[in-house]
Protein backbone atom coordinates (compact mmCIF):
# COMPACT_ATOMS: atom_id res chain seq x y z
CA UNK A 1 0.00 0.00 0.00
CA UNK A 2 1.33 3.28 -0.88
CA UNK A 3 2.00 6.16 2.02
CA UNK A 4 1.49 9.69 1.63
CA UNK A 5 4.28 11.07 3.72
CA UNK A 6 4.02 14.07 5.07
CA UNK A 7 7.48 16.13 7.42
CA UNK A 8 6.00 19.07 9.13
CA UNK A 9 8.48 21.25 10.65
CA UNK A 10 7.36 23.48 13.75
CA UNK A 11 9.37 25.83 15.77
CA UNK A 12 9.55 23.78 19.23
CA UNK A 13 8.51 20.64 20.76
CA UNK A 14 5.44 22.24 22.30
CA UNK A 15 4.30 22.96 18.92
CA UNK A 16 4.77 19.07 17.59
CA UNK A 17 3.22 17.85 20.75
CA UNK A 18 -0.01 20.18 20.31
CA UNK A 19 0.13 18.95 16.44
CA UNK A 20 0.02 15.37 17.78
CA UNK A 21 -3.08 15.57 19.65
CA UNK A 22 -5.23 17.06 16.77
CA UNK A 23 -3.78 14.88 14.69
CA UNK A 24 -5.20 11.59 16.71
CA UNK A 25 -8.06 13.71 17.64
CA UNK A 26 -8.16 12.83 13.67
CA UNK A 27 -7.81 9.49 13.87
CA UNK A 28 -4.44 8.93 13.48
CA UNK A 29 -2.11 6.60 16.00
CA UNK A 30 1.86 6.91 16.82
CA UNK A 31 3.98 4.92 14.45
CA UNK A 32 5.83 2.70 17.31
CA UNK A 33 7.28 -0.03 14.42
CA UNK A 34 10.67 -0.74 13.55
CA UNK A 35 12.77 2.16 11.25
CA UNK A 36 12.94 -0.47 8.84
CA UNK A 37 9.43 -0.96 8.48
CA UNK A 38 8.98 2.54 7.40
CA UNK A 39 8.57 2.95 3.42
CA UNK A 40 12.01 2.82 2.05
CA UNK A 41 12.68 6.66 1.08
CA UNK A 42 12.37 7.66 4.75
CA UNK A 43 14.51 4.48 6.16
CA UNK A 44 17.29 5.41 4.08
CA UNK A 45 16.98 9.19 5.05
CA UNK A 46 17.18 8.04 8.85
CA UNK A 47 19.12 4.96 8.98
CA UNK A 48 22.42 7.27 7.32
CA UNK A 49 25.22 6.49 9.36
CA UNK A 50 26.02 9.45 10.77
CA UNK A 51 22.25 9.63 12.90
CA UNK A 52 22.72 6.07 14.00
CA UNK A 53 22.55 5.53 17.90
CA UNK A 54 24.26 3.30 19.62
CA UNK A 55 21.91 0.27 18.74
CA UNK A 56 22.30 -1.24 15.06
CA UNK A 57 19.32 0.11 12.60
CA UNK A 58 17.02 -2.67 12.70
CA UNK A 59 16.80 -3.26 16.62
CA UNK A 60 15.77 0.92 16.72
CA UNK A 61 12.91 1.97 17.49
CA UNK A 62 10.97 4.94 15.78
CA UNK A 63 9.62 6.74 18.86
CA UNK A 64 12.61 5.74 20.90
CA UNK A 65 15.26 7.18 18.73
CA UNK A 66 17.81 10.49 19.13
CA UNK A 67 15.10 13.17 19.55
CA UNK A 68 17.64 15.89 18.07
CA UNK A 69 18.11 13.38 14.65
CA UNK A 70 14.61 12.04 14.27
CA UNK A 71 11.30 12.96 14.18
CA UNK A 72 9.98 13.95 17.61
CA UNK A 73 6.43 12.12 16.71
CA UNK A 74 5.20 9.62 13.77
CA UNK A 75 1.64 9.75 13.81
CA UNK A 76 0.17 7.69 10.73
CA UNK A 77 -3.72 6.20 9.84
CA UNK A 78 -1.97 2.84 7.83
CA UNK A 79 -2.79 5.46 4.48
CA UNK A 80 -0.80 8.36 5.28
CA UNK A 81 2.77 8.47 7.42
CA UNK A 82 3.43 12.62 9.39
CA UNK A 83 6.69 13.20 10.92
CA UNK A 84 6.60 15.91 13.22
CA UNK A 85 10.39 17.82 13.65
CA UNK A 86 10.42 20.34 16.07
CA UNK A 87 13.16 22.89 15.55
CA UNK A 88 13.67 23.06 19.16
CA UNK A 89 12.83 27.11 19.75
CA UNK A 90 13.23 29.77 17.39
CA UNK A 91 16.63 30.99 18.90
CA UNK A 92 18.25 27.95 17.64
CA UNK A 93 17.62 27.96 14.13
CA UNK A 94 19.74 30.13 12.03
CA UNK A 95 17.59 30.93 9.19
CA UNK A 96 18.41 33.58 6.45
CA UNK A 97 15.57 34.92 3.55
CA UNK A 98 17.14 36.08 0.17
Amino acid sequence: MEKNIIICITEGVHDSAFLSKIIKSNGYNNYTRKLNELPKVIFQLLSNPKLIADKGIDELRVDMANRRLYPHYVLTDNNNLILLYPLLGVDNVNIEVV
